[in-house]
């Protein structure tokens, strides 16, 4: 069945796409897409027609969803679509920035995992969380 690309539904995944740095709560998606309303031909979809089009865009694969911290909200980021089905992703736990782990090195830690413990990773769900290089703090043992 084909999907329905509402002009509501258009201008989320553009924001999305045009801040694909970072992971973003249903209230920034919102107050972005209100502030830049003036400079595209939509309407700003209400709070629950977010929520509604994010849990079908997470549901497509189009966006990850997280969990901020050890808190109940969650933050959401646009990927690269079936691209992203093929590796893992690792996430920084400080700027909140999301990596695209390569793809050999994904497929290497799959199957030994599946080697070793029978076990059958689902590369769409699994995302690593740690530091970035950026904000990784130099280990002065070293």
């Amino acid at each position: 069945m084909a999907s329905y690309d509402s002009i509501q539904k258009r201008a989320l995944i553009d924001y999305m796409r045009r801040h694909n740095d970072r992971p973003l709560t249903i209230d920034e998606i919102i107050s972005g897409l209100t502030a830049e309303a003036h400079t595209g031909n939509y309407i700003v979809p209400g709070k629950s027609t977010v929520y509604r089009l994010m849990t079908k865009l997470v549901e497509s694969g189009s966006v990850k969803r997280f969990v901020r911290g050890n808190s109940r909200q969650f933050l959401y980021q646009i990927t690269d679509g079936d691209k992203c089905r093929l590796h893992f992703h690792l996430k920084c736990d400080i700027c909140g920035r999301l990596y695209h782990m390569d793809e050999e090195i994904s497929h290497s830690i799959a199957e030994i995992v599946g080697q070793k413990n029978g076990f059958t990773i689902d590369r769409d769900e699994t995302t690593f969380f740690g530091h970035c290089r950026k904000c990784k703090k130099p280990d002065i043992n070293v």
